[in-house]
């Protein structure tokens, strides 16, 4: 089951509304960009150890697939239930 909740973009500031798995209590956000744009949720998770690591997993993968002194940024956000 998913439950609505909501988050501050980390990297704009700006109110996000997302349906969330029932429980989670932190979103992985990830950017490509130096521009100020909305991150893209990557995952969902029950405590803040979760998320972090899954931080880490992501920058790992990310790095993989960079070009020279492509920036890459991935954190997480706690979530609000609505």
């Amino acid at each position: 089951m998913t439950a609505t909740a909501r988050y501050s973009d980390p990297f704009t500031s700006a109110d996000k509304e997302v349906e969330a798995p029932e429980g989670a209590e932190f979103v992985v956000v990830r950017k490509r960009v130096e521009a100020a744009v909305d991150g893209e949720v990557m995952s969902f998770h029950g405590t803040r150890e979760e998320a972090r690591e899954a931080v880490m997993a992501g920058l790992t993968e990310e790095f993989k697939t960079a070009v020279d002194n492509e920036p890459i940024y991935i954190t997480h956000a706690r979530l609000r239930s609505l």
